[in-house]
């Protein structure tokens, strides 16, 4: 039976105990939701075991993701590594080009680019606006030392199961 099952279940059968006088109904009543919470407690220990499974394989993926970027990245400094290296060679033998077996090497111009030193005198034509942004955490921050509540602003709190 599924979880939900269960829990409809017991819902159905508090609600009968509570509109019954009847002592003998009300002990049969318990009998049975003493059943559906044994089978809620199973229930809840095979979801607590597969949770546990499925966390613990979640953090061996996430540390093959980080070992494999890292494994990345030192691929990818090493390719650099070498590019530069031929750059500068070719740099030092004033050649723009190297010609090998399997093609060849050359020095080309990159398109311009612009670093700006002082925005104050940049003219209003190259300005971009962007709509301004709320510092969520700020007012989480302030809520949270003061209790002042903001207009425009919903707090919210939520809930969640955990299992230790």
């Amino acid at each position: 039976m599924r979880l939900y099952d269960l829990a409809e279940e017991y819902a159905v059968l508090m609600a009968a105990y509570e509109e019954t006088d009847d002592p003998e109904e009300q002990a049969e009543i318990l009998d049975e939701i003493d059943r559906v919470n044994d089978g809620i407690g199973d229930k809840s220990e095979m979801y607590a075991r597969m949770m546990r499974s499925a966390d613990a394989s979640a953090k061996a993926v996430g540390d093959e993701i980080k070992r494999l970027q890292r494994q990345k990245k030192s691929y990818e400094n090493l390719a650099a590594r070498m590019k530069a290296g031929i750059y500068e060679a070719m740099k030092m033998a004033n050649a723009d080009k190297l010609f090998t077996s399997i093609g060849k090497w050359y020095i080309q111009k990159n398109p311009w680019s612009a670093t700006v030193t002082d925005q104050d005198k940049i003219p209003a034509k190259y300005l971009v606006h962007q709509p301004d942004t709320v510092d969520k955490t700020a007012l989480l921050r302030d809520f949270a030392e003061t209790g002042e509540l903001i207009d425009g602003v919903e707090f919210t709190q939520g809930e969640g199961v955990r299992f230790r």
